[in-house]
């Protein structure tokens, strides 16, 4: 998934440290809102990181919606007109990645948990699938590393403790969904 960093240089840099942990982002990073607009011209799906204290933001929504942009647009550190989601600062990294996802329920105390590195993994392969079902084996296989051949319940296990985090009612999960042969994140498909 591309996404677009329009942020001061020190948020910038942060949040481009932690997506380098997770290979199945391309982050782009740019330091004005007409950098921002020519990436946004050039993709086809991406979403838009945008920290309202960013010279240009208001105008940057305001001209990539009327141009046609579709993606997520995640406000950081206050309210901005056209934004898909607003993140007050501090957010943690995990909030970020659920927001890119899809819209969300408010947040709830278990939410704001910490994340392991596996269950930040299961998270960001599944946003990438934009509300696609995501095979068992795949996640197994990108996650974990291990081979198709492989019995394990571990997946299952960090599903489990996933829900626990970000599912108000774990036992009747809203956002990380089961499907026949795997799993996926609520939202549009």
């Amino acid at each position: 998934m591309d996404v677009v960093i329009a942020a001061d240089s020190d948020l910038r840099a942060a949040l481009a440290e932690q997506f380098a942990r997770l290979p199945e982002f391309a982050v782009i990073e740019v330091e004005s809102a007409g950098e921002a607009l020519t990436e946004l011209r050039g993709r086809v799906v991406a979403t838009l990181a945008l920290g309202v204290e960013f010279d240009g933001a208001a105008e940057l929504v305001e001209i990539a919606r009327a141009e046609g942009f579709a993606g997520r647009i995640v406000a950081l550190g206050g309210p901005q007109a056209g934004a898909d989601e607003v993140l007050a600062r501090p957010f943690r990294f995990a909030r970020l990645l659920a927001a890119l996802a899809g819209p969300q329920e408010p947040a709830e105390a278990a939410f704001e948990a910490r994340l392991t590195e596996k269950e930040r993994a299961i998270l960001a392969c599944l946003s990438r699938e934009r509300g696609e079902t995501v095979a068992r084996e795949t996640l197994l296989r990108e996650v974990f590393g291990y081979a198709p051949d492989v019995e394990t319940r571990t997946l299952e296990t960090h599903i489990h403790r996933l829900r626990r985090k970000i599912e108000g009612a774990p036992g009747n999960p809203r956002r990380l969904l089961t499907d026949a042969g795997g799993y996926r994140l609520a939202g549009p498909k």
